[in-house]
């Protein structure tokens, strides 16, 4: 029954859109005032070690736009000293740096950044929500799953379809019948990333 399911909100959801990728659009509304809104931060060339000092100074106490992008090269190098500094940026009283961090921490193995990614599942800013759970995807820690469930409900649907797809990589069968509900959710791509994640359960 669910297999039948879940090819019949594949099909339909596949014919009406592709799955759209994840919104990490975020500017002046997210506690930036030095730059413009931004997709991602460019990183005009190859951080080498020599780097990470300066890089980790420019993480904690730069603009907005200069530690995002900080963050943003510590994560290509996945320096182990960056670690905590990144963890740390997570809380950051700007959205724009707690995205940049979320997004590179999927990177690193490690018990402090799968919690703070989870506890990154509660900010108030959608886009961080959204970013933290594509991570906790990549991640695949299966502590996240009852907190992932509670985000297929949330008012955004970015969210909602992060979640979703984050559920299908854990593959924790504990989400079955939430995302058999979420099939139903009002936004196509959310029902299609949920029809995946069903078929991905063990």
């Amino acid at each position: 029954m669910i297999r039948l399911l879940v090819g019949a909100v594949l099909v339909g959801a596949t014919i009406a859109h592709a799955q759209r990728a994840p919104s990490t659009h975020v500017g002046a509304d997210c506690g930036c005032t030095d730059d413009a809104p931004f997709i991602r931060d460019r990183l005009d060339h190859a951080p080498t070690a020599a780097e990470v000092p300066a890089l980790l100074r420019q993480l904690a106490g730069g603009s907005c736009a200069d530690a995002s992008k900080a963050a943003r090269f510590l994560g290509t190098l996945r320096e182990r000293r960056a670690l905590q500094p990144l963890v740390r940026a997570t809380s950051s009283t700007s959205c724009r740096v707690r995205v940049a961090a979320v997004e590179v921490l999927r990177q690193y193995d490690d018990a402090a950044v799968r919690a703070s990614l989870i506890r990154a599942l509660d900010d108030a800013d959608p886009r961080v929500r959204s970013v933290a759970a594509w991570s906790l995807a990549d991640v695949g820690d299966r502590t996240a799953t009852m907190r992932l469930i509670t985000l297929l409900a949330d008012h955004d649907t970015h969210v909602r379809q992060a979640a979703a797809s984050a559920l299908g990589s854990i593959g924790d069968a504990r989400a079955g019948p939430a995302l058999t509900r979420a099939t139903r959710d009002p936004d196509k791509h959310v029902r299609l990333a949920a029809a995946e994640a069903l078929g991905k359960l063990r």
